[in-house]
């Protein structure tokens, strides 16, 4: 309720300045080499207004364009994310159901999407075990033991 009567506080005081500035009067001249342009001062201040918002717009347009590389590359990281922690869940179901060339598949789906993190690691070291391929297992379970996070 309070910021609704403050709202119309400020409305009625912009509504004064306005009428303030209509009863002001004047004129504003513009000469430039033998053009000249005379308008009234309430005229001029909207223009001057109108001016300054068509600027404002311009210039948020040219940032939001900037941001639009960073804000499609977070998107799609994003969905190479959520792509990746289902791929994830579907290899530890693959892997709990006993059937390793499916679990195989997923595990570098979920390394697709997610990277080399251990979980990927260890995911896809006991596919490959359960495959029954222990050198390609033991290569994988080198890389997990040589990063630091996974100690």
């Amino acid at each position: 309720m309070r910021s609704a009567l403050l709202y119309l506080v400020l409305l009625a005081a912009g509504v004064a300045g306005i009428l303030w500035v209509a009863q002001l009067g004047g004129a504003v001249e513009i000469r430039v080499g033998e053009a000249e342009v005379l308008v009234g001062l309430p005229v001029a201040l909207l223009l001057l207004a109108v001016l300054f918002l068509v600027l404002h717009l311009l210039l948020a347009a040219l940032a939001a364009l900037g941001r639009l590389p960073a804000r499609m590359r977070a998107r799609r990281a994003a969905r190479r994310r959520g792509e990746g922690d289902a791929a994830l869940t579907r290899a530890l179901v693959a892997l709990a159901a006993g059937t390793p060339d499916s679990a195989r598949i997923e595990v570098r789906r979920a390394r697709k999407g997610l990277g080399d993190t251990p979980q990927t690691l260890l995911l896809a070291a006991e596919a490959e075990r359960l495959a029954g391929r222990e050198s390609a297992a033991t290569e994988v379970f080198r890389q997990l033991a040589a990063m630091p996070e996974a100690r």
